[in-house]
C-alpha cells in the first residue's frame, strides 16, 4: 500500500494481503484515541504503487491495478473528497514499486519501478524521471536517475524510498541493485534463449544461478546505500553520502525536517530487519 500525511490525517491507500489487493482508503487521526474514517475508494484494487500529496490533492501512480502492471495515474481532491479522477497515464512501461514525489508544488515527479517482462520481452527498469504538470495534464522527462557509486549504473529505485524535505528538495535512497535485479527477473527468458540456441552449458549455468539466487549473503545483492538529493529548481542531483543502514528494499521513510528515519525493509530477498535508523539532515 501507500500513504500520505495531510494535516493531522494519515491517509492509507490500497495495498494487499494473503487474500488479494484492496481499493480501500482510510483517514486515520489521533486525538487521545484513534479516529478512523473511510474516504472514497480507489477506482480499482491497487498494490505496489506510489502516492504523494501535492497541495490538497493526493496523486497515485504505477503498481498493479486490478492485478495487472499499469501506467495509470489517479487523483483525489481532499477539499471535495467525492471521487478519484483518472489522469493522463505516464509514458513508457508500467512501473511496479516506483516513487512519487511533490515537485516544488507545481508538479508531480515519478521515478524508479520496474516492469517484469516475460518469455518474449526483457524486463524494463527505466532510468527516466518524469514530471507531471497538474494544470496541463502533460508528462515530460524531468531528468535521469543518478549513478550508483557501487557500479556506476543508474540507480534502480525499485523498492527504494523518496521523501520531500521541502517543496523544492527531495531525497531518494535504498532499493535493489539494477544489474542483480534485472538478471534475476530475466533468468527464465535467458535460459529459454540458451536452450533454443542449443547452448546447454549456458542454460545449465543460468539455471544454477537462478536456483541459488535466494541463498547469497546480504553483501552480494548490493542494495543501494547511496542517498541522493534532488533540487527541483536547479534540476541537479547531489550525493549526500553513502549509508549502509539505508541499503534496504521496501523500507518506510519519513522526515521531521531535521532527520530522515528509515524503518524496517529487506536486507536481501526474503530477509527483513526490524531496525529503525536515523540520518541527520542538518
Amino acid at each position: 500500500g501507500a500513504s500520505v500525511v495531510y494535516g493531522s490525517e494519515w491517509i492509507c491507500l490500497g495495498g494487499n494481503n494473503n487474500e488479494g489487493s484492496s481499493s480501500s482508503v482510510w483517514s486515520v487521526q489521533y486525538n487521545g484515541q484513534l479516529i478512523v474514517n473511510t474516504l472514497p475508494a480507489l477506482p480499482a484494487t491497487m498494490d505496489n504503487f506510489a502516492a504523494t500529496l501535492n497541495g490538497d490533492k493526493i496523486y497515485v501512480a504505477g503498481g498493479n491495478v486490478d492485478g495487472r502492471v499499469q501506467n495509470k495515474m489517479y487523483m483525489l481532491d481532499l477539499n471535495e473528497r467525492k471521487q478519484w479522477q483518472e489522469l493522463t497515464s505516464f509514458p513508457g512501461a508500467g512501473r511496479v514499486q516506483p516513487v512519487l514525489l511533490n515537485g516544488n508544488g507545481s508538479s508531480v515527479i515519478l521515478l524508479g519501478g520496474f516492469q517484469a517482462g516475460n518469455m518474449e520481452e526483457a524486463p524494463v527498469l527505466s532510468p527516466d524521471v518524469y514530471s507531471y504538470n497538474p494544470i496541463s495534464g502533460v508528462w515530460t522527462i524531468e531528468t535521469q536517475l543518478p549513478l550508483s557509486t557501487a557500479d556506476n549504473a543508474p540507480l534502480a529505485m525499485v523498492g527504494g524510498f523518496g521523501v520531500n524535505i521541502s517543496d523544492s528538495l527531495f531525497v531518494i535512497g535504498g532499493g535493489v541493485n539494477r544489474t542483480r535485479f534485472i538478471n534475476a527477473l530475466d533468468a527464465g527468458r535467458q535460459i529459454d534463449l540458451a536452450i533454443k540456441n542449443n547452448n546447454q552449458p549456458l542454460a545449465d549455468s543460468l539455471s544454477a544461478e537462478k536456483a541459488a539466487y535466494m541463498t547469497h549473503p546480504v553483501e552480494w545483492y548490493q542494495f543501494n546505500s547511496d542517498l541522493y538529493s534532488y533540487n527541483v529548481i536547479t534540476k541537479q542531483w547531489s550525493l549526500t553520502g553513502t549509508y549502509p543502514a539505508g541499503a534496504r528494499a521496501g523500507a518506510g521513510a519519513v522526515t521531521d525536517g531535521h532527520a530522515l528515519y528509515i524503518i524496517d525493509g529487506e536486507l536481501k530477498p526474503g530477509v527483513r530487519t526490524d531496525e529503525v535508523n536515523c540520518i541527520s539532515l542538518d
